[in-house]
């Protein structure tokens, strides 16, 4: 069994960089910044030419993968225990919860973002509060590829207990399929509410129940 995983985690790695690759060869992507077909016709035209030499799509898949690698890694370093409690919790409590609870946390911030954004006294809320949803759905997204990477990792017995590494395959992975058109998409929707949720669900990693107990009469 330990050689099929092992055989199915090289050719899920190898997949991954195939379409990666892909992606920076052919511009399968819209995400980072690849041209429209309308950009690509006129460019046929010579109509609007560009001002300024285009970025290889290599080079910026490359910077993409490895500033959001990085961060990972400084997440991992800054928030170890945290994290930890998201992936315990992910593992633990039903997808379907956690995706629900992530798709309502979503919509309720960016609808108060979206209403403090029609009043110039209130309209750097919308930056607080899209910047806050975001540092959630980042913390829930590092948790979640050191989980799928921790489930290849236990499965083919390689590259055990090295939560860096784990999180590097995890994190390849849905790169991977950020870079497939459509299922870019969906990536980001699933990943986003399952990401917020499961911080939500562990009170920010903390493992404790919300609760305004520490503001009752007599506590503060």
């Amino acid at each position: 069994m330990k050689i099929l995983w092992k055989i199915l985690t090289v050719s899920i790695f190898a997949i991954a960089l195939i379409i990666i690759t892909s992606s920076a060869i052919f511009h399968w992507s819209p995400i980072d910044g690849h041209p429209t077909m309308a950009e690509i016709q006129n460019r046929f035209r010579n109509e609007n030419p560009p001002q300024m030499r285009e970025i290889p799509a290599i080079v910026r898949l490359s910077g993409s993968f490895l500033s959001s690698l990085i961060a990972g890694f400084l997440t991992l370093f800054l928030l170890p225990d945290r994290v930890a409690v998201i992936t315990k919790k992910i593992k633990q409590k039903g997808i379907l919860k956690i995706l629900l609870a992530g798709i309502l946390t979503i919509t309720i911030f960016v609808t108060i973002a979206m209403a403090s954004s029609l009043s110039l006294i209130t309209f750097p809320l919308f930056f607080l509060l899209m910047l806050v949803l975001f540092l959630l759905v980042w913390q829930g997204y590092v948790a979640l590829s050191l989980r799928v990477g921790a489930i290849l990792q236990e499965k083919s017995n390689w590259f055990s207990n090295s939560p860096l590494l784990a999180f590097g395959v995890g994190h390849l992975l849905f790169f991977a399929l950020l870079q497939v058109p459509l299922l870019n998409i969906i990536t980001i929707f699933v990943l986003s509410s399952l990401g917020a949720g499961a911080v939500i669900a562990t009170r920010l990693g903390s493992n404790q129940r919300w609760s305004l107990q520490a503001l009752k009469e007599g506590s503060v």
